[in-house]
């Protein structure tokens, strides 16, 4: 029988299916027209001054031999010709430089942070009236920042967010800098890039150390495994060098140290990350996971999207970056992935969910309802900040729609936590640009639940 997961995943892709077959011939049509529009170099401004000059001179300056619109003219029909001599040649030869395929330098990227592909252009410093700039059309959500050096422009780009690439597509314009003449084309090339969400400063926080009990916390009915804190009398068969010989020449009595009872530190632990808008901190922080390995020494990891579960770290960051096309799928293969990891030992989970709210939380809620107390949660927030203070005129300065919006993305975070909560998991709030965790002091005080003797206020952005 088909899980809950593959129904979704196959609902998601014959929707895919009927938007593409929904194309019209018209679309189809209005695309080559627009190809065939980029790839013809004249423009407006163009044709304005080309066929203005061409009747000045003609009706004009030759009747009536009128001196100034015999020299304007003669001027716009050199920059039209000199526009024309520049764009078309040019374009010509990135035209032919760029048939073959490039390959990028790296095939795993960061997302917002910028990075040199490797690919570069001709500066044309020779030529300072072109004017050569490039996009990315597909994926769409690629800032291209040019970085010139000795005689060619380097790409540096910049990712808005994780993503599995399998195709880039740049978008070419050749023109003049007064605008005269413009040429444009695509360039295609099958490259596949893995595109890691960002962690900001989460690694410098144990992003899940305060899930994973561990010989640091005293528990009187644990095993003795934690540090040798605890002291007892000798007895026959002690190591030696356990022996706490400063008692003993103070008091001549035989005294060694033992570990204190603890609660074991967990060693294997299944990890998932719910696909759902706004999930970039909790994929973050997913990855903080996996990459600094406090996971345990034997763990499994899976995402919305990927349809298996997996236990090496190559390919839990391909689950991660490819989690990121599957957003509405919202947690429904969190059930089937459980019952794997149960299969396979796991007894408890920690789930990385996003801050706002979504059919993703029945999801979580339903699992956990199934298996109390095995499941824990780490919520992921991008800009949480919170500042003390502020006088009169600072609130009347920043009073508006942005404390609005703010409040708003508050009571967004309180409903998952809350909701989280009411279902009995354990649950902790980490910020991703400061690295911070967000513990329920904190939030009380947003609320205003909690006396304080400063005013706190929570500013909420979104990481660009």
């Amino acid at each position: 029988m088909a899980s809950k997961e593959t129904v979704v995943v196959e609902q998601v892709a014959v929707t895919h299916q009927a938007q593409a077959v929904k194309q019209s011939a018209w679309s189809v049509w209005k695309a080559r027209l627009v190809k065939l529009a980029d790839a013809q170099p004249f423009t407006l401004l163009w044709v304005v001054v080309a066929g203005g000059s061409f009747l000045g001179l003609k009706y004009l300056a030759g009747p009536h031999m009128d001196l100034v619109v015999m020299v304007m003219g003669y001027i716009g029909l050199a920059l039209a010709a000199v526009a024309l001599l520049l764009v078309v040649p040019s374009a010509l030869v990135l035209w032919r430089l760029f048939r073959k395929n490039d390959h990028l330098e790296h095939d795993v990227l960061e997302a917002q942070a910028p990075v040199r592909t490797g690919f570069s252009v001709p500066n044309f410093w020779w030529l300072p009236l072109l004017s050569v700039d490039w996009q990315w059309v597909e994926p769409d959500n690629v800032e291209v920042l040019p970085a010139s050096r000795a005689f060619r422009r380097d790409e540096e780009v910049r990712f808005a967010e994780r993503g599995r690439i399998h195709r880039i597509i740049r978008r070419f314009t050749v023109a003049d800098v007064l605008g005269l003449c413009r040429i444009r084309w695509t360039h295609q090339v099958n490259e596949t890039l893995t595109v890691l969400p960002a962690t900001g400063e989460l690694r410098r926080m144990p992003v899940i150390q305060s899930f994973q009990s561990g010989d640091d916390i005293p528990h009187p009915a644990g095993r003795p495994e934690g540090g040798r804190y605890e002291l007892r009398r000798y007895q026959h068969g002690d190591s030696a060098r356990h022996i706490v010989w400063k008692i003993y020449g103070k008091s001549r009595r035989l005294m060694v140290r033992e570990p204190e009872r603890a609660i074991s530190r967990s060693s294997s632990t299944a990890a998932y990350l719910v696909a759902a808008p706004d999930d970039e901190a909790a994929a973050a922080a997913a990855r903080v996971a996996v990459e600094t390995g406090v996971l345990g020494t034997s763990w499994m990891f899976g995402a919305d999207g990927t349809g298996i579960a997996t236990t090496t770290r190559p390919a839990a960051m391909e689950a991660i970056s490819v989690s990121s096309g599957y957003r509405s799928v919202c947690g429904a293969g969190m059930a089937s992935f459980l019952d794997n990891a149960t299969k396979a030992g796991f007894t408890r989970c920690i789930v990385f969910v996003p801050w706002t709210p979504g059919k993703w939380i029945d999801a979580v809620v339903a699992e956990a309802g199934r298996r109390p107390g095995h499941i824990e949660a780490v919520v992921g927030t991008d800009g949480l900040v919170v500042q003390k203070t502020r006088t009169w005129w600072q609130r009347l300065l920043s009073a508006g729609s942005g404390e609005a919006e703010d409040a708003a993305r508050v009571r967004q975070l309180d409903e998952v936590v809350d909701a989280l909560l009411r279902a009995g998991i354990r649950t902790i709030v980490v910020d991703r640009p400061s690295g911070k965790p967000i513990g329920e002091a904190t939030r009380a005080a947003l609320r205003g639940g909690a006396p304080t003797s400063q005013e706190l206020r929570l500013s909420m952005r979104t990481t660009r």
